[in-house]
């Protein structure tokens, strides 16, 4: 007996261009629709941005990487950036029917406290204990601003952009007072308005952080002398702001991990670091691990030959 011919994999990266006075895409119930197609792991998809996904009817199962999490009606998908994935149907049960919202949530938001918007690379980043399927039973407060943030979205009243960009820092807010934090180290603590004067000097490590930062050039981006810069630094995000410049390197690395196939090397020196040791050592005092360790635990499918897909707003039929 013959036997059938294996599927070749396939993976494709969904580009979604965000709008930058507004980076958000929803997919509404009633202006999308997913083909009725034979979903299997052999073609998988990723895509630039984070997903926020509410199933209001049915049931499934999301796939990332090797890992399978089921999920109902009232639960929430959360994907990262560049997680791959794709979504089963559960046979014998209602097909799972889901609403979908896109978006960048540092750029949404941006604007707000500097220590409010470093809590957004929770979802940012993906880690081996990310939270992918969030239950309905967890979430009542999240799931009723996540039903306002979508209503806003279909109607478009006048200043709905606004109401959006308020619901959703309250939507954040509620999601992250039940997940597990990422890491036993504490989050910065927002302690007056004073904060928000460190704001140009965070946007500034956040575009510059491939570079040499001097602090002299943070506290003159702030107005301020060095010796009150760094004294409210310290006092308003709990770190100086050169552990801060390396935790966001740090980060910038851990993306280039799990989204190219960089060599270590080249993601070190893309990432402001002067020497690969350098770069090892901060790696795992921050992270835990060295970085190819933290790479193979957090996926396990290369992103090489993938194909291209750039989402437009008129697009009707998708797969997910």
């Amino acid at each position: 007996m013959q036997k059938e011919p294996k599927k070749a994999f396939t993976l494709e990266f969904r580009n979604y261009s965000l709008p930058l006075d507004f980076p958000v895409v929803a997919l509404l119930r009633d202006k999308f629709s997913f083909p009725q197609i034979a979903v299997d792991a052999n073609h998988m998809h990723f895509h630039n941005c984070v997903e926020f996904g509410l199933c209001w009817k049915g049931e499934g199962v999301l796939a990332v990487e090797d890992q399978l999490h089921p999920y109902s009606t009232g639960d929430f998908t959360i994907l990262p950036p560049y997680a791959t994935h794709i979504t089963y149907r559960v046979a014998g049960r209602t097909d799972a029917q889901s609403e979908y919202l896109y978006c960048d949530p540092k750029l949404l938001l941006e604007g707000l406290s500097p220590g409010f918007i470093n809590c957004l690379s929770r979802f940012n980043n993906n880690t081996p204990d990310f939270p992918y399927v969030i239950h309905a039973r967890d979430m009542p407060v999240a799931h009723t601003l996540f039903l306002e943030i979508l209503a806003e979205l279909r109607d478009c009243k006048p200043n709905y952009q606004e109401a959006v960009r308020g619901l959703f820092a309250a939507f954040i807010v509620s999601l992250l007072r039940v997940l597990p934090p990422p890491q036993e180290k504490a989050q910065p603590t927002v302690l007056s308005r004073r904060i928000f004067s460190l704001s140009g000097a965070v946007q500034y490590v956040q575009t510059h952080y491939a570079q040499q930062i001097p602090i002299e050039v943070l506290a003159d981006v702030c107005f301020m002398s060095l010796t009150n810069f760094r004294r409210l630094f310290k006092t308003a995000m709990g770190c100086s702001p050169l552990q801060y410049i390396t935790q966001v390197r740090i980060q910038k690395a851990q993306e280039l991990l799990y989204t190219t196939e960089l060599s270590v090397l080249d993601i070190s020196l893309k990432t402001g670091f002067e020497t690969l040791s350098t770069f090892n050592r901060h790696f795992l005092d921050i992270v835990g691990m060295p970085p190819m360790q933290w790479r193979k635990l957090c996926r396990n499918i290369p992103k090489k030959g993938y194909s291209y897909t750039d989402f437009v707003e008129e697009q009707r039929a998708l797969k997910h």
